[in-house]
């Protein structure tokens, strides 16, 4: 089960949340040692923040992808970044592959995702870590 803890930084000119998940129980890393990052692009909005369309797109699109993901234990959301501009997802998954099959089989859109996908390997949970640390006070 996954909780989470929302973190907010604000400046004159602009508002950074992150959501970061917190664990009931230890998550692998090891285990689910490649991270993704799903950068998806604002599509309106001003100030470059998200319009209301966009956020119940993005809404939608975190459960089509979160919900199959979970039940077929291939991967895990473990954070999630808004920026002036985008949305930034963080999943930790064991299989690159299998996430991406999940991904690309998610119910036909009316339009394509304005999403940009980077994978790296993070077995240690580093990335994770680093802002667990800070906001959470453990990793």
């Amino acid at each position: 089960m996954v909780t989470w803890v929302l973190a907010e930084k604000s400046t004159a000119e602009q508002i950074h949340l992150l959501r970061l998940a917190q664990f009931e129980t230890k998550f692998s890393f090891e285990r689910n040692h490649e991270r993704l990052h799903i950068l998806w692009s604002f599509r309106s909005g001003s100030d470059n923040a998200p319009s209301d369309a966009d956020v119940l797109e993005m809404e939608a699109f975190e459960h089509l992808l979160c919900d199959p993901l979970e039940a077929l234990n291939v991967g895990q959301l473990v954070a999630v970044f808004t920026e002036p501009g985008y949305r930034e997802y963080v999943f930790h998954t064991n299989s690159t592959k299998a996430f991406m099959k999940t991904l690309n089989s998610l119910p036909d859109q009316a339009h394509q995702f304005p999403i940009e996908i980077h994978c790296e390997s993070d077995a240690n949970g580093e990335f994770y870590s680093s802002y667990a640390n800070s906001v959470l006070g453990a990793s």
